[in-house]
């Protein structure tokens, strides 16, 4: 886990991040395979932008499977793929522009990123300005219902993502979930990935339950109505 540090002092730790990002996807096997799953329903020349990429792991899989027309954006080059090396574009999620051009974008991808951002109102309203009409947004983040959570909340009164040892700054839930991808995105379903869960302690596998899902996988759709930016 990488500590909370303010964008001053980001760079500073380049270092530590990028041994930290060297690492697989932050999604346990049955969430990959779902978000996996779904881009691959995706046509493969399509652009595909993933914030907060990290090493480039996913990345580096989508490129595997065929989509050239790939971006990895993040606040410094943590990658660790050589053929990601053209891929790269610098961009403070928290406070500038996205590098892309209004509705130019088919798809983007940020697998928890959004929940450790400052300013996570900031990067959704840019998502959505550079998504194609009808484009997606796929978003990874901690499930803030699952049962671990709420008993930790009903004991402490804090803690539900946010807490003094890790860098998570937001505490997201479903309904502002809905709020913002209606108000950002004018989608009015926002679409849960569902993927198997795994009961507590017996971890004997299920359908998809909020109450024992770590995370919550969003696909969130741009409305295809004129957009004034």
């Amino acid at each position: 886990m990488v500590k909370y540090a303010s964008v001053e002092n980001i760079h500073a730790q380049r270092a530590e991040r990028k041994q930290a990002y060297e690492h697989a996807i932050c999604l346990r096997p049955y969430q990959v395979k779902a978000v996996k799953r779904f881009i691959l329903s995706q046509n493969k020349n399509n652009s595909i932008a993933e914030l907060g990429a990290g090493g480039g792991h996913l990345s580096a899989w989508m490129h595997k499977q065929g989509f050239t027309n790939i971006h990895c954006v993040d606040i410094d080059n943590y990658l660790v793929y050589p053929e990601l090396k053209t891929k790269f574009k610098a961009c403070d999620l928290s406070r500038s522009k996205l590098p892309f051009k209004n509705s130019s974008i088919d798809g983007i991808v940020a697998i928890e990123v959004i929940e450790h951002l400052e300013n996570m109102v900031w990067c959704l309203k840019e998502i959505s300005r550079v998504l194609k009409p009808g484009g997606w947004f796929l978003m990874a983040i901690p499930n803030a219902a699952n049962l671990r959570r709420r008993i930790a909340f009903l004991k402490t009164g804090d803690g539900l993502l946010v807490n003094e040892k890790n860098d998570h700054l937001q505490n997201i839930t479903h309904s502002l979930v809905k709020k913002l991808a209606r108000e950002h995105f004018g989608d009015e379903k926002s679409a849960l990935l569902r993927y198997p869960v795994l009961f507590p302690v017996l971890r004997f596998k299920l359908p998809y339950i909020d109450l024992f899902a770590d995370n919550k996988i969003y696909v969130i759709r741009k409305s295809r109505k004129p957009a004034v930016f």
